[in-house]
């Protein structure tokens, strides 16, 4: 696979690189002592292995995209049936199960059972709006999969739920068993889509010596689902994801299909978004239609509160995929002549039309250029910053117990005694939890309360459309507009989000300050050349449940004729409102529990933090110091310790180089 679009990704390893350095200086110099928590935090930066979530429609492309992206062209089906729901991840180097090379996840047991009884998600809805009709032939339509499914599997279907399959390698063959749905009187245990029903997730394991960083692709199986259930599968992989890739057709750049994703988006921050319109070898005019098509897909975001994604690219994955195999001979001639248009387009006429400049042309290298300048911003970002401040922490209280020696081995100073000491951390303790409990109940209460305001008009703005559409006979094919919901929800939420870290900023400061207080009280005034820093802020997931299908998104005929059905618009009321209240507040609980569970952990790390700092702070006055042989030698422990403490503090200062590779972007060209 070509490189030339991994310049960023190479210098995030280049950084995890030079603080594993950092991590074997201070083995070196803390030896047993700190052997535990220093393994513990090489374990951390090997582990990172940032997931980039594929979204889109059915047929938008995404499996060919993540398939060159993996510098595997034809690795995954990318004829998948529509009905199939399966997460298909393809981790690309870094850490993996001994002897496994793929491995398949089936359903777990209940939620079978919720899709056979109930209709999943788009069951309950009917069920709640009264939908009974409809509801019957949801039902209908899953027993009718499902016995499908049985057929297939036989006395086997039962024992599968639940359980997982893995294997030490992997071919064509044994991923379409599990990910595309075959012919149901095909004959044989290896046929195609033989567990393909029951399969939830895919994943399968490659070497790829081009990218210097561990990736995690995770193919999803669109948003366009007859009964919700995939949206639901979606969703979740958005959620843990570090950055999402939305896939859309060029012919269709979002079309009324498409508009699902924008509900989709308006749960992610807009920086961790990639817009990829793929197939420009579709478009008659590539070289002049992707100018309108970009200024199209601004407008829409504008429209939808979406604005600021900063990262649309156009490409297609037809040309890295015949870059990849040499076969740009063997592309049909509409997409060959389409390559010669772009390429003269980015470069001139004389520009060869090679595997090289195809694969430019593609946008696979801006697009990984994309990707590692998100990462670098977000999960790596995180994971650095962790290392170095718990490296930075631990190498000052060595440096503390040191000096401590020191001190026993001189003239004493003033220092505190356990008891006294105990009672100020104790204290410390006390004022900390009060901080942080006083913050988070308020940053809970005002978003309680904006919701309701927000919930409230919502409602309000809905029935004031239905009766409308009533006075004007025309129930039933009114409009309603969610978005007004889950962008104002998405503003409290950020607003929750950025309170959260004010307050942990605030608490760690103090506490830092207290901490920085203690020590100088026991070794005296050298204690100031070293300072404690306190955690950072935990990562606040993405509110995805935003992004979730509720009723009023429903333009389906069983829904408006629900709202039809209501002859009066106060017996519509009646029983509108009291059905969007608990659809709204599905989501909205949801989104008040991500609050909920960063601000635990919030408290958690900061009392984690006093902790160690505690034991650090109690070995100093009960003079348990690192052992050396001499006070000289204690001495020369204490320069290197603080020269290697500098060197972590100051490599924190330092910026990635910044963001752009040399890649001909095909937007540059326009």
């Amino acid at each position: 696979m070509p490189s030339f679009g991994l310049r960023r990704m190479t210098a995030i390893q280049a950084e995890l690189d030079a603080l594993n350095a950092r991590l074997g200086e201070a083995e070196a110099l803390l030896g047993t002592d700190a052997a535990k928590p220093l393994l513990s935090l090489r374990k951390t930066l090997d582990s990172l292995c940032p997931q980039i979530t594929f979204v889109g429609q059915v047929k938008a492309g995404k499996t060919a995209l993540v398939n060159a992206l993996s510098g595997r062209p034809g690795l995954l089906p990318s004829d998948v049936n529509p009905w199939t729901s399966v997460v298909t991840s393809i981790q690309v180097n870094g850490q993996r199960p001994r002897n496994v090379r793929s491995e398949f996840t089936f359903f777990q047991r209940d939620e079978w059972e919720d899709l056979v009884k109930e209709g999943g998600r788009l069951g309950e809805m009917a069920r709640r709006a009264g939908a009974h009709d409809e509801l019957a032939e949801i039902r209908r339509q899953v027993n009718a999969m499902c016995e499908k499914s049985r057929a297939r599997l036989g006395r086997n279907f039962e024992l599968l739920l639940g359980q997982r399959h893995k294997y030490d390698h992997f071919d064509t063959a044994l991923i379409e068993r599990y990910v595309c749905l075959g012919d149901p009187e095909e004959d044989g245990a290896d046929r195609q889509g033989r567990f393909a029903d029951i399969t939830r997730l895919a994943k399968l394991y490659i070497d790829e010596p081009a990218y210097p960083l561990p990736l995690l692709f995770q193919d999803t199986p669109g948003v366009n689902d007859p009964f919700l259930m995939r949206e639901q599968i979606t969703l979740k992989s958005v959620r843990g994801a570090s950055l999402c890739v939305v896939v859309l057709s060029a012919a269709q750049a979002l079309n009324a299909v498409d508009l699902a994703l924008v509900q989709l988006l308006s749960s992610m921050e807009n920086r961790r978004v990639i817009i990829f319109v793929n197939r420009i070898d579709e478009l008659d005019r590539p070289e002049t239609q992707v100018a309108e098509i970009r200024r199209s897909l601004t407008r829409t975001f504008d429209s939808q509160s979406l604005g600021g994604i900063g990262h649309i690219i156009f490409g297609c994955a037809r040309w890295a995929e015949a870059a990849l195999t040499g076969g740009l001979e063997q592309l049909r001639p509409d997409s060959r002549a389409s390559l010669v248009r772009v390429v003269e387009a980015v470069g001139n006429a004389d520009t060869p039309v090679n595997a090289q400049t195809a694969w430019i042309a593609s946008g696979l290298p801006a697009l990984q250029e994309a990707i590692g300048t998100i990462v670098e911003q977000t999960s790596a970002r995180r994971v650095v910053e962790h290392v170095r401040r718990k490296l930075g922490n631990l190498v000052m209280g060595a440096a503390n117990q040191a000096l401590a020696r020191c001190e026993a081995g001189e003239a004493p100073r003033s220092r505190l005694s356990p008891d006294e000491l105990e009672a100020r951390l104790h204290g410390l303790r006390l004022d900390t939890e009060t901080q942080l409990a006083g913050a988070s109940g308020d940053i809970l209460a005002r978003f309680d309360a904006d919701i309701a305001d927000i919930t409230a008009a919502f409602i309000d703005q809905s029935l004031l459309a239905l009766t409308d559409a009533f006075a004007q006979g025309v129930a039933g094919r009114e409009k309603l507009d969610p978005m007004f919901l889950r962008t104002r929800t998405r503003v409290i939420y950020a607003r929750a989000v950025r309170d959260a870290r004010v307050m942990n900023d605030a608490a760690g400061q103090s506490a830092s300050d207290a901490l920085n207080a203690i020590y100088g009280a026991l070794i005296g005034e050298d204690a100031g050349n070293l300072t404690v820093e306190p955690p950072q802020a935990p990562h606040m997931p993405p509110p995805v449940s935003l992004g979730r299908t509720i009723l009023i998104d429903m333009q389906t005929p069983w829904w408006k004729s629900w709202l039809g059905r209501h002859r009066t618009p106060e017996a519509l009321e009646q029983t509108y409102r009291p059905l969007i209240e608990i659809e709204v507040k599905g989501i909205t609980e949801d989104v008040r529990a991500c609050i909920e569970t960063a601000l635990e952990e919030t408290t958690a790390a900061m009392a984690l933090f006093l902790e160690e700092q505690g034991q650090i702070a109690a070995a100093i006055a009960e003079r348990n110091a690192i052992q050396t042989a001499s006070l000289a030698e204690t001495r020369r422990l204490v320069a290197a310790l603080r020269q290697l403490h500098g060197r972590i503090r100051g490599e924190s200062d330092k910026a990635l180089p910044p963001a752009g590779a040399k890649v001909m972007e095909f937007r540059n060209a326009v």
